[in-house]
């Protein structure tokens, strides 16, 4: 909470004896206000106090100010007016020709149709719906989004309408007042008059200068002129002119004041700011003066204001602004020149205070206004408390006096009763008259006579319940009740409880007892414990700190009213603790209204005024108003912070990028009655942590590194004076996640997974197919090259194997029947050279080492040059001298092989060729092999082929299965073309 600096303003009151001081709390840059030279006040409908001053405008919440100048986008630092014209929006006039509006916390720029903008003054919405513009440029009325000038045509109107500083608008009437400073037609200030109905004007007639305008709570106009306070006379006015007249009572006291500013309060009151101070004047005629010399600070007060809560604030030209903190709390410093308050004295049955200055040896009573001295006689202490009741007593070191009040003025005193320790505890009285004085004894002075019954420990205050018995703790931590019980001899001290062992540690100073039966102590240290009873049995009890709202935990005196209000005196402050809701109220009285002095002693009196004893004076303490005030303050969010970046309140959720994780709140109650009593508290919902926060005077929170997800941020705030409720609200937000946790690329991403997925296992299924097929295709090769392997033996190898064996067979036969067989021997021999050449053709098929196209070139080359030479035919064979080193399968070998082995075999057998050519090439970029056999034989006839051969059919067969092409060609000769792919 912001610091404020307390200035005591000497409330003047015609007064014969003393001066009384109100308190008053002043806020400056300091505090957080924009400048210190202020002009006026305006309250919203939720709450916030608006300052305008020469530096910008300033928001106060109730915990801090907000402020607005040219750096944030206003016209002119001065602001004239401000208007609200919807929830949280509102137009701020600047003293420029501009117009802005105010929404939720930002300042924005108010485009008109025509971008004509007057220097405004002062925006008055009169009876007839429109808006006005008062200005220094005349008066204009805002319609159609454009300010159309108002009282055009009349040459005297013309002359008159400008320079217009403020108006108020009293029965269809709109009273005008030109600015006295500037000068206007037809005089230096013209008072004017404009029909809303007729639109006709009337201007003032005389030469009076006149300065501001207010309306009456009785719906009369009042102004300031240079002959003092007028009223404007309605019946005139009816008649078309301006006539001022004197006030009636109860302003009387008005009429000859010169005042600059003046302002009606809710209960009808008037201020009246003059050069030298504040005058109020209430409606029983009461005057009231607040100046520089009783303390008001220096400086010209142009603005007066009764808030919402009724506190009343001066908006000053040098020192800021000054808030009344406490209407019902007076200081006073002495009672009279040279007289110095020691001690205090009053009860609630009378309203007479007496005042003891133990080193004058002088009492004074104060009933009233009025004053009565009593002087000493005779050798007298020089100090000590007294004691005023149906007898009157003074205490001082051990000793005990009768008090008696002589004629003349004059007291003097009779010693009744020498104490072996020190009398300075704070005594009372009991319901029966009898003193009680407490010390390591407690003593009772009944009927004459000093009861007494010893203590464990030092005892510094005894307190009184309903049933008459004294309590008292000792700074032992030893709490004790005794009773007072007639005897045969007179009265004795008995005791009735004795609590040793059962109370926390709290070093006790004093106690008081309420009319509940709870019994409070304040403590050293340990601030103020309330122990709740059951009859003279302990229930339980409750402690109440600094942090409860306590001035402070060191409790010196300890007061309880008959309506259970208990007021607690420490060595910085008085605070008040009242029931509320089933717990307790604090009010802190002076720290509140930044008065930090050590408050000894208070006593009630009657009408629930209450005296304090005070260093350097004494307070008064009036009891509260009686009116209740319906307002209900408002919780806000003023300011909400992403970084640096200001964000605005409005109702919509706020919507933030994962990177924007940093928000900073500003909170505010509105309510300026001790804003420093007021406590914070906080819960994130959406967050891991479901428990509120230690209530503290903190009203900003930060949020940092928040997780992306939706959270709503709960505030609560707490009045520890018990003036309201507790109010809580709620500011909704989200914390957008970064794309790649959004759910749409969470969708796609899960979506490509799972394709990548299918597209693996159907990757993986196809694969495996694959090697399932490979290894069913090469197992089916191995089947097929097996079948040909069978079949190649079976055909090439089976047939000559079945010559030999018939050859063989008939060789035997023709030996037994003695026939030659050397025909059949040479074909055992010439069928078995085939069959060998058949199983090395085989073999070099079956061979890996010869899977290169080079091998199947050679290897074919190296057999048609053997077998054409055997057959007696030239052979020319050309392969290419580069040929490729690429793989080629056994079986494609074996069919080009074969297939120009058949070629061969019929141009040996058939073509009666002499020469065969052999050419082999390799096509590029196709790799295609292309061989050509010509022959210059006899050529070749198809029709001639005889049925059932398959020669030629198997040639096509062989090099269909590879892929390729065979050809032959009948030209001198015969050529065969084959063509296979690499």
């Amino acid at each position: 909470m912001w610091q404020k600096l307390t200035f005591v303003c000497l409330f003047f009151i015609v007064h014969s004896c003393y001066a009384q001081q109100y308190l008053f709390e002043r806020y400056t840059p300091k505090d957080g206000l924009v400048n210190n030279r202020t002009r006026f006040f305006f309250q919203d409908s939720r709450g916030r106090l608006y300052i305008s001053t020469f530096g910008g405008l300033s928001v106060y919440d109730g915990s801090r100010f907000i402020n607005y100048t040219t750096e944030n986008g206003l016209a002119a630092s001065l602001v004239n007016d401000i208007v609200e014209m919807g929830e949280d929006s509102f137009w701020i006039v600047p003293n420029a020709n501009a117009l802005h509006c105010l929404v939720h916390g930002t300042i924005r720029n108010i485009t008109t149709a025509d971008n004509f903008y007057p220097v405004i003054n002062q925006i008055l919405r009169c009876s007839d719906g429109y808006l006005y513009a008062i200005s220094d440029d005349g008066l204009f009325r805002y319609e159609n989004n454009r300010f159309a000038r108002v009282l055009t045509g009349d040459s005297t109107a013309i002359k008159a309408d400008h320079n217009f500083l403020q108006a108020v608008q009293v029965d269809r009437k709109l009273i005008l007042l030109n600015d006295p400073y500037l000068g206007a037609f037809p005089h230096n200030a013209a008072l004017l008059v404009y029909d809303l109905d007729t639109h006709k004007l009337i201007i003032s007639a005389n030469d009076q200068r006149f300065y501001y305008l207010v309306k009456s709570p009785a719906n009369d106009i009042l102004v300031t002129t240079s002959e003092g306070v007028r009223v404007i006379d309605k019946e005139a006015l009816k008649e078309g002119s301006i006539v001022t007249a004197r006030l009636p009572p109860p302003y009387q006291a008005a009429n000859d004041l010169h005042a600059g500013y003046f302002y009606f309060d809710r209960s009808a009151a008037l201020w009246l700011s003059t050069e030298d101070g504040i005058i109020k004047l209430d409606t029983s005629g009461e005057k009231e003066v607040f100046n520089v010399s009783t303390g008001l600070p220096p400086g010209y007060t142009s603005g007066i204001f009764q808030d919402k809560e009724n506190n009343v604030w001066f908006a000053n030209d040098r020192n800021g602004i000054i808030k009344i903190a406490s209407r019902q709390v007076l200081h006073y410093t002495q009672p009279k020149p040279d007289f110095t308050a020691n001690d205090l004295y009053t009860d609630a049955g009378s309203d007479s205070l007496w005042l003891y200055d133990g080193a004058r040896h002088e009492i004074l009573l104060v009933k009233g206004e009025r004053q009565q001295l009593f002087h000493g006689l005779g050798p007298l202490p020089g100090k000590g408390h007294i004691f005023i009741g149906k007898r009157s007593y003074l205490v001082s070191d051990n000793h005990l006096f009768a008090l008696h009040f002589l004629p003349g003025g004059l007291f003097s005193l009779s010693l009744l009763h020498t104490d072996t320790a020190s009398l300075e505890g704070y005594g009372c009285f009991d319901h029966r008259g009898n003193l009680v004085i407490v010390t390591n004894r407690m003593l009772l002075w009944s009927g004459g006579r000093m009861l007494q019954y010893p203590l464990r420990a030092m005892s510094d205050q005894a307190g009184i319940d309903k049933q008459n018995r004294i309590w008292t703790i000792t700074r032992s931590n030893a709490l004790t009740v005794f009773g007072l019980f007639p005897t045969d001899t007179g009265a004795t001290l008995r005791v009735l409880a004795d609590y040793l062992k059962v109370l926390p540690v709290m070093s006790p100073r004093c106690i008081a007892i309420d009319n509940e039966g709870r019994v409070w102590v304040g403590t050293r240290d340990h601030g103020l414990y309330c122990l709740f009873f059951d009859g003279l049995r302990l229930l339980s009890y409750k402690h109440l700190t600094a942090s409860n709202g306590l001035s402070e935990n060191f409790v010196n005196y300890l007061q309880c009213d008959p309506d259970n209000t208990v007021w607690a005196c420490t060595p910085g402050g008085l605070d008040r603790i009242r029931p509320r809701n089933g717990g307790f109220a604090i009010d802190d009285i002076t720290h509140t209204n930044d008065d930090y002095q050590s408050i000894y002693r208070i006593l009630p009196a009657a009408k629930g005024v209450h005296w304090a004893l005070v260093k350097g004076g004494y307070m008064k303490i009036g009891s509260p108003p009686v009116e209740k005030n319906s307002y209900q303050p408002h919780l806000l969010f003023s300011q909400v912070l992403s970084g640096n970046d200001l964000v605005e309140t409005t109702d919509k959720t706020l919507r933030l990028p994962y990177d924007h994780n940093a928000i900073a709140f500003s909170i505010g109650v509105t309510s300026f009655i001790n804003e420093t009593e007021t406590r914070y508290s906080y819960l994130l919902e959406g967050s891991n942590n479901l428990n509120w926060s230690t209530p503290s005077d903190r009203s900003a929170i930060n949020l940092v590194n928040l997780a992306p997800g939706r959270y709503t941020l709960r505030v609560k705030a707490q009045f520890l004076t018990g003036d309201y409720p507790d109010l809580t609200a709620a500011y909704p937000f989200v914390i957008l996640p970064p794309w790649w946790q959004t759910w749409w690329f969470r969708t796609a991403a899960a979506t490509a997974l799972a394709a990548i997925l299918l597209l693996l296992i159907r990757f993986y299924i196809r694969r495996k197919l694959l090697v399932q097929r490979i290894a069913l295709e090469n197992k089916q090769a191995i089947e097929k090259e097996r079948t040909r392997i069978a079949t190649d033996m079976h055909d090439d190898l089976g047939a000559g194997l079945s010559r030999i064996k018939f050859l063989s067979e008939t060789i035997g036969i023709k030996k037994q029947q003695h026939l030659p067989f050397e025909e059949e021997i040479s074909g055992i021999r010439r069928y078995s050279h085939e069959m060998i050449d058949k199983m090395g053709e085989i073999v070099w098929a079956l061979n890996e080492r010869n899977d290169s196209l080079s091998d199947l070139l050679s290897y074919t080359r190296s057999y048609a040059a053997e077998y054409l030479l055997q057959a007696g035919i030239r052979c020319q064979v050309d392969i290419p001298a580069d040929s490729p080193s690429c793989f080629v399968s056994g079986e494609f070998r074996r069919n080009v092989y074969l297939t120009i082995k058949e070629a061969l075999h019929n141009i040996v057998k058939h073509a009666q060729a002499e020469q065969v050519s052999i050419r082999m090439t390799i096509t590029h970029p196709d790799r295609t092999l292309i061989i050509t056999i010509t022959d210059d034989g006899i050529g070749f006839d198809p029709n001639t082929i005889r049925p059932f051969c398959n020669g030629l059919s198997n040639m096509q067969r062989r090099i269909g299965d590879l892929g390729g092409s065979l050809r032959i060609l009948r030209e001198q000769g015969t050529t065969i073309e084959l063509s296979v792919p690499l």
